[in-house]
């Protein structure tokens, strides 16, 4: 199932929209070129991001920004590249913003979906993936596009209960980009430039609210 092979090609390239959920805690360059390398790898229409309101699994990370200044920092990343949409939609529920959740508003018809639901994920957020909520409908409803690891393997299963899952996952082909957000904060946290590990607008964003300092 994690094999990437002509049909998957063709499934992905039939979608109109990609979906790409995240903290964003800030959005970097990193996350920019995945988006655009999906865009253009599967001739997407839209990549969506979706800024996660309460995130399940970091609900009292100090170091989390507000979900309003996360939003607006990816409008602000995003605002250049008509191709590139933002959602709010997980401020517009009450309590953790699960993705399965959110999905199913997005996609009426996600458990009968016919072909699965393009999304950008993050290495670490691939790892975690078998604590998510309802992973094993996830895993059966959505294509998972990942960019490239440090090692340059890809991954192709998650641990589900002490038990190894298969999961539909192909690779961006775009070079492996050691930024992170982590990262970001780290740098506001101790003064250091952060130019074009972000946008300028970002950084400008970051700089004039105090963020992560």
């Amino acid at each position: 199932m994690g094999d990437f092979t002509v049909e998957t090609e063709r499934n992905l390239m039939s979608q109109r929209q990609c979906y790409f959920f995240g903290t964003f805690n800030p959005i970097h360059a990193g996350h920019l070129l995945m988006a655009q390398t999906a865009l253009s790898q599967f001739e997407f229409e839209q990549i969506i991001f979706i800024p996660a309101y309460i995130p399940p699994h970091r609900p009292q990370d100090s170091e989390m920004a507000s979900f309003m200044d996360r939003l607006k920092m990816v409008e602000l990343a995003c605002q250049n590249n008509p191709c590139f949409q933002v959602s709010p939609i997980e401020s517009l529920r009450e309590g953790p913003s699960y993705t399965i959740e959110t999905l199913r508003v997005l996609v009426p018809d996600f458990e009968q979906h016919a072909t699965p639901i393009p999304m950008i994920i993050g290495t670490d957020a691939l790892r975690d993936l078998g604590h998510w909520c309802r992973a094993e409908i996830l895993i059966e409803k959505v294509q998972f596009l990942q960019a490239p690891r440090e090692s340059a393997s890809q991954q192709t299963e998650v641990l589900i209960a002490n038990r190894s899952v298969p999961i539909q996952t192909c690779m961006l082909d775009m070079p492996y980009i050691d930024v992170s957000s982590t990262l970001i904060r780290s740098y506001c946290k101790n003064g250091q430039n952060i130019a074009y590990l972000t946008p300028a607008e970002v950084a400008r964003y970051i700089a004039w609210n105090g963020l992560y300092t």
